[in-house]
């Protein structure tokens, strides 16, 4: 059965011209970025190495796990993986120096979901982090054991949707041959080793989308409701000598929040390529990385521009509170 994608033959070529041309840029943007971000990433480690001595070691060992993974992310993403996405059916052609060692594309693709979805745990995790700290000494410790399998549960989600991918694979050769007969013109890379395809007929197709729907909700839950349970106890609990510190936290809950959120939607908008004009959804996913790739860097930067905690006599508030160790 052919699909009414476009109506001819000569449209088709318009249409892959027009697609090889978006995708040669992005391959250049791709090769610069790396240059641009280093900075960045930089000034994220020196934050994160001199200016957090003040957190619980375990806060700051998470911190300094989830900037490698954005970093490791950003240079997978952009030299070792660099994936095109080929339209108009479900195909990404992976262009990077693993295709160049012969490594399979579905294991590269794989390895990179792997790798969003541990760092996204990790903001969740820091989220929870916060959360913590804004939930008083004396409240219910059904409030922390929550938490606790709050972040267990989504770190679960995390590896449960990686595993997930593997739903998208199936044999190359059925996959493309029926790519052949649902297009009257097919991809022109259709055949190459580096390029994976699928679509909607695939029987697992189906179980994917749900579990992506599911997951989503699920971090669109933690995204809302994490930072209100953290400003209601900041807020319920907020004295005159405390103020300075909790707008502190609450700075830096925001900033969480905000990653999370353009970390979310750039979740959802790479599903929704707009075939009418052509538009590789591979911009819409690197910008996404490129978002969540600086959250280290802005999450750091509200650590070291944070106010100053005022002091009552010798005594520094932020020491007390801060050195507190939320693993227990």
């Amino acid at each position: 059965m052919t699909s009414d994608f476009l109506p001819d033959n000569e449209s088709y070529y318009q249409f892959y011209k027009e697609q090889a041309e978006l995708n040669g840029y992005y391959k250049y943007s791709c090769h610069f970025i790396p240059f641009i971000t280093l900075p960045i990433y930089a000034e994220a480690c020196y934050c994160i190495l001199y200016k957090c001595k003040q957190f619980s070691p375990k806060y700051v060992t998470i911190l300094q796990i989830h900037m490698f993974l954005h970093f490791f992310g950003e240079i997978y993403w952009t030299v070792l993986f660099l994936p095109l996405i080929v339209l108009p059916s479900i195909g990404i052609s992976t262009e990077g120096f693993l295709s160049v060692l012969r490594i399979s594309s579905s294991w590269q693709i794989f390895i990179m979901c792997g790798i969003l979805q541990i760092s996204t745990a990790t903001m969740i995790h820091l989220l929870i982090y916060r959360l913590k700290f804004a939930v008083p000494p004396d409240a219910s410790r059904a409030i922390k054991i929550g938490a606790d399998l709050t972040n267990g549960f989504y770190y679960f989600t995390a590896i449960f949707c990686t595993c997930a991918i593997g739903f998208m694979d199936e044999d190359q050769k059925v996959a493309k041959s029926r790519i052949i007969h649902k297009y009257l013109v097919p991809p022109p890379n259709l055949w190459e080793d580096n390029y994976v395809t699928t679509d909607r007929e695939n029987p697992n197709f189906k179980y994917y989308v749900y579990i992506t729907v599911t997951e989503i909700m699920i971090l669109i839950i933690n995204i809302i409701v994490v930072p209100t349970v953290s400003f209601h106890f900041l807020s319920k609990n907020r004295t005159e000598k405390s103020e300075k510190l909790a707008q502190a936290h609450k700075q830096t809950l925001q900033v969480l929040v905000f990653q999370l959120a353009i970390h979310c939607i750039f979740h959802v908008v790479r599903y929704f390529p707009d075939k009418k004009h052509c538009t590789p959804i591979s911009w819409i996913t690197h910008l996404g990385i490129a978002w969540c790739c600086m959250h280290s860097f802005f999450c750091c930067q509200c650590f070291k521009s944070k106010p100053k905690t005022p002091t009552f006599g010798q005594r520094r508030e932020s020491t007390v509170i801060q050195k507190i160790d939320f693993s227990n």
